[in-house]
């Protein structure tokens, strides 16, 4: 790699495609890495034709090269992704997801090479403190946040500390594919197991518990997860870092509700939905629905937090329903919800 590097002299983007799974994603994954450009994988059950002329449609008219963006002196920006903003071709927009600190209204400077000239196009741009209307946007960066470390951690090697915070974002957005639903398992397991957490805040983990044939599909599918961020080729290889890319790349719900799609839930009535189906995302947070019962994702380990139960329908229940349109929005969810909210968890039950 360093070779390549080292070769590379006029910043060539290296794009590359893996036709099959006997191939190394690793090295295919770092190319496209290193220099700025992205990956195409095409496997036996995917029509080549489709894949290559899509390939070759989104590349062949670049727009603007070796972009990057300023977002003014009164706005701070962090964990902005894509990390390295990649180059812009016709009828493929450039969608950026990151952090912020500060508010007000900035001048937004976009940079870059077009036709090998520098340019820069100034934009006038409104940074709020807080907007409810927006509340999807935090998910939407999570998922792409996940899918970066997720890549990070197949690429360089596993990080506890990493796959940590891939555990606490996947749980509290709702982002679920077969290796974070395994993590969040594991880590509902430990801290119940250790009494830092209740039994009745698990989230995964009670949905898990109350449907068997979701447990069997989960374990399934997140053994082959597990063994493709470890293998550098092989069929679980391709597909770990196919969700990886699509996680990473995700500019709305839909596409990462894909990467899901290996888990299947079967409900009450035993028709057997995708998982997401099963997951509601409110207020910028994600509700687990276990048989009927929508568990917060937000729910506190804290043995001491006081703890309101109130029954559906009753009169203290249309109390909180009027109190606050936050509450109301996550009441109706359903007649059985646990949720925090300021610092009290509700249990609302039939």
């Amino acid at each position: 790699m360093k070779k390549i590097n080292d070769l590379n002299t006029g910043n060539i983007r290296i794009f590359t495609v893996g036709v099959g799974i006997d191939l190394n994603t690793h090295l295919l994954d770092k190319l496209t890495e290193m220099t700025n450009a992205y990956r195409t994988y095409i496997t036996p059950e995917e029509d080549i034709e489709i894949k290559i002329s899509n390939f070759y449609a989104n590349i062949q008219s670049p727009v603007m090269t070796d972009i990057d963006i300023n977002f003014g002196a009164s706005i701070k920006a962090t964990k902005i992704y894509p990390v390295k903003l990649p180059d812009l071709f016709i009828n493929s927009p450039l969608t950026i997801f990151g952090r912020y600190s500060g508010s007000g209204k900035t001048t937004i400077n976009l940079n870059g090479s077009i036709n090998g000239k520098k340019q820069t196009f100034e934009m006038e741009g409104k940074f709020e403190k807080e907007n409810e209307k927006y509340d999807f946007i935090p998910q939407l960066w999570a998922t792409r946040r996940i899918g970066y470390l997720l890549d990070y951690i197949r690429l360089r090697g596993e990080n506890t500390e990493l796959k940590d915070e891939i555990t606490q974002l996947a749980r509290k957005y709702g982002i679920i594919t077969p290796y974070t639903s395994m993590l969040i398992l594991e880590d509902e397991s430990s801290l119940t197991t250790s009494g830092r957490m209740r039994e009745g805040d698990m989230t995964l983990g009670n949905m898990v518990k109350r449907d068997a044939y979701f447990r069997i599909q989960q374990t399934e599918a997140a053994r082959e997860s597990k063994k493709g961020m470890t293998e550098k080729a092989g069929s679980a290889s391709v597909s770990v870092s196919k969700e990886a890319q699509s996680l990473y790349q995700a500019a709305n719900v839909p596409v990462y509700k894909s990467a899901s799609k290996k888990l299947i839930f079967a409900d009450s009535s035993g028709k057997r939905n995708d998982i997401q189906q099963q997951i509601k995302n409110v207020q910028g947070r994600a509700f687990y629905n276990a048989k009927g019962n929508w568990i917060d994702s937000k729910m506190q380990a804290d043995e001491k937090s006081k703890v309101e139960r109130i029954q559906f329908a009753s009169e203290k229940y249309f109390e909180l329903l009027n109190s606050d349109k936050n509450i109301a929005e996550i009441l109706a969810l359903g007649t059985n919800v646990r949720f925090m909210y300021k610092n009290i968890t509700y249990d609302i039950f039939e």
